[in-house]
This record gives C-alpha cells, sequence and structure tokens, in this order.
C-alpha cells in the first residue's frame, strides 16, 4: 500500500466521516471500530486538515495520526478499487462479492461472503 493510513478518534466518527471525504487530500474514509482510518498521499497535510475542519465543526479530537496499515486496512482499501470514493453517494457505485476461506483450528474449512461498494 503505497499510501499513508491515519487513525482518527473523535465524537461522532460516523458523521465526521462524511465531513473528511470531501477534503482533497483524503482518498478513502472507513469506520474501524470507535476510530476512523483515512487513506492520504501526505500525511501531515491531511491531518492538519482533518484537524481544522473538525476543529471548525465542534468535534473532540482524541487523536489524529498516521499509523501502520493493518492488513485489514490493506484488505479493505485495496478491494475498493481505484476512485471509489464518493461512488455510493453519487449512485454510480458497483458492489463486489468477496469471499474469505479460513481454515479452523480442527482443520475445517469455513467460507465469509459479505458485499462491498
Amino acid at each position: 500500500m503505497a499510501e499513508d493510513v491515519l487513525e482518527v478518534f473523535c465524537n461522532n466518527p460516523e458523521t465526521a466521516m462524511g465531513e473528511i471525504e470531501r477534503l482533497p487530500e483524503v482518498k478513502e474514509v472507513a469506520l474501524f471500530g470507535r476510530g476512523l482510518h483515512v487513506v492520504t498521499e501526505n500525511a501531515a497535510a491531511a491531518v492538519q486538515s482533518i484537524r481544522q475542519l473538525l476543529g471548525r465543526q465542534g468535534y473532540r479530537i482524541e487523536r489524529a495520526e498516521k499509523i501502520t496499515p493493518s492488513l485489514e486496512d490493506v484488505f479493505v482499501f485495496t478491494h475498493r478499487g481505484p476512485g471509489s470514493r464518493g461512488a455510493a453517494a453519487r449512485g454510480g457505485a458497483k458492489m463486489r462479492l468477496i469471499r474469505i476461506w479460513a481454515v479452523t483450528a480442527r482443520n475445517s474449512c469455513t467460507c465469509f461472503e459479505t458485499h462491498v461498494v
């Protein structure tokens, strides 16, 4: 993954996500637990923009910093595909079926399926 990933913790992350997506420095935003993971090409500029934007909007920012992407980050952002940011909001997103095969401790195989935009 060539881009930087930021972890942002603030109050109301679901609402903040929509605000952060509009920033030109931001390529992707996803909910991760009780925070947000943000993909950008310039971590320093994006952190500054996110702090300014959310501060003006009255959000309480606990943390906004660059992190090492997890395997889950790489999987989620890679499978969304290029240019997917905002596509769902414009009605132009296409759904993809993803199958994840896992071998359990008892050597049985389990398949998880999900649809992503």
